[in-house]
This record gives C-alpha cells, structure tokens and sequence, in this order.
C-alpha cells in the first residue's frame, strides 16, 4: 500500500491534494511516503489523520516536510506524535498558516 502510493507520489506532476486517513499506515509506511514527501513539487494538502503512526515515523515525515517547501496544508489529527516530535523546530509550522494546519 504505502509502497505503491509513494511510487506514485515520486513521478506525481499533477495530483495536488491526497487524503490517507485511516490506513493504518504505521511508521514504515510513514518512512515510505515521507521519501517521496522529499521530492514532490506539487502536492499542497495532505490528509495523514489516523494511521497509527509512533516517533519514528514521525520524525521521518518532519524532516521530509521540512525539505519540502510546497505542502502548505497537513491534517495529522487522531496521531499525537506531534506532541513527541518538534515539527516547530524543523521549521514546518513556521512556514503553514496555522488554519491549515490540523492537529
């Protein structure tokens, strides 16, 4: 599953928008899309809500995000590993509108 989508995600040149809630992603799946997070020059909401993600994958989303400068709206309620992980200090909530960003 989470393979799949961040292959697709590494060529994606027009998907601008992606909702994954409540895929029971986990932090292997989050390491998986968090590479193609890296790269991706189109994609500006992602809905990532429930997925059952711990620190570790957490963490590999937060360094990816902050790498990537066009996701401007992220929907992470339901995880709280934003509370384990300083999004704050990669620079990722400096740079999203506090409207657009669901905790």
């Amino acid at each position: 599953g989470a393979t799949k989508i961040s292959q697709a995600l590494a060529v994606n040149t027009v998907l601008t928008e992606l909702s994954l809630r409540g895929n029971d992603i986990g932090d292997a799946g989050a390491t998986k899309i968090s590479e193609a997070l890296t790269g991706n020059t189109v994609l500006v909401a992602l809905n990532f809500d429930k997925n059952h993600i711990g620190d570790a994958g957490a963490t590999e989303i937060a360094e990816a995000l902050a790498v990537n400068t066009v996701l401007t709206e992220l929907n992470i309620e339901g995880d709280h590993w934003i509370f384990n992980v300083d999004l704050a200090h990669r620079g990722f909530i400096k740079r999203i509108p506090m409207r657009n960003l669901m905790i």
